[in-house]
């Protein structure tokens, strides 16, 4: 099981370096976060249908059906995505050069230098707490509703994944309100804090509607702190070599799904509460 989900993380790793870059192509700097908003609902889009979907699923025909029809599902993405992708400005300047040895060091050496700037590895670090923050809750919260508020699995998947369907919205909406308030910086500082009352709030209501409406505001909130951070750090990035720097900041913010997911489930374990 460790052996393909780390396989599904490699070959998944290209997908947000190559969405960051193509956004470049298609979109223009007033709509940036807007855009990138659009394309990263995408994910929560996906965890809602699976949450309904394959926890029901799972309880009732086990983990590898669901697997199957989840591989199904990826290999059908990506001939729509090789048939239907186009792609033209920057996205598409690097691909029309051939460039000698030196002139791909000389690259990779400018790539550095942006990835390394102090702005960048801040915003980096910033983000991996943000998608460990992310994981980590999605590890906790069916188990909680389940173990702790004595939901039934289908109840749980419908509520959670009821929830993740705003992230059809949500991830556009907070990039059109961080484009016209023209900050990304503190859309993400009020959302965080909200975020986290809403953590707090799971474990003191019990009535279902309200934690229903808990769900709902953490998935607005958490999509007002992702966003504007990924649209900073995709605005840090902008050049030729942006593919590389984002596939290296991609690469760090998901090191926030290996570490808190572990660490929730350690807790969990050591503790035998979700709360």
């Amino acid at each position: 099981m460790f052996a393909l989900r780390v396989l599904a993380g490699l070959f998944a790793g290209p997908l947000f370096a190559g969405c960051s870059k193509m956004n470049y192509g298609w979109f223009s700097d007033k709509v940036r976060a807007a855009a990138v908003g659009f394309i990263m609902s995408g994910p929560a889009v996906g965890n809602a249908i699976a949450s309904m979907a394959f926890t029901p699923m799972v309880a009732t025909r086990g983990y590898k059906v669901a697997f199957i029809w989840a591989g199904i599902a990826t290999i059908a993405v990506g001939v729509i995505g090789l048939v239907f992708l186009k792609e033209k400005g920057l996205a598409k300047a690097s691909m029309k050069e051939k460039k000698t040895a030196e002139e791909k060091k000389a690259d990779t050496v400018d790539a550095v230098k942006v990835f390394t700037r102090e702005d960048f590895l801040i915003g980096s670090l910033m983000h991996m707490i943000i998608v460990g923050a992310g994981m980590g809750y999605s590890t906790w919260i069916l188990a909680y509703l389940i173990q702790e508020k004595g939901l039934s699995a289908a109840a749980a998947g419908a509520l959670f994944g009821s929830s993740q369907l705003l992230g059809l919205v949500s991830g556009t909406l907070s990039g059109v309100l961080s484009d016209m308030l023209k900050t990304r910086k503190w859309l993400l500082i009020v959302s965080s804090v909200v975020a986290c009352i809403c953590f707090v709030l799971f474990t003191k209501v019990t009535s279902l509607t309200v934690l229903t409406m808990v769900a709902f505001v953490t998935q607005l909130s958490n999509a007002c702190t992702g966003n504007p951070s990924n649209a900073m750090q995709t605005e840090r990035a902008k050049g030729p070599n942006a593919g590389k720097v984002m596939g290296w900041y991609n690469a760090i913010c998901q090191l926030g799904s290996v570490i808190y997911p572990t660490l929730t489930g350690a807790v969990i374990a050591a503790t035998g509460r979700y709360e």
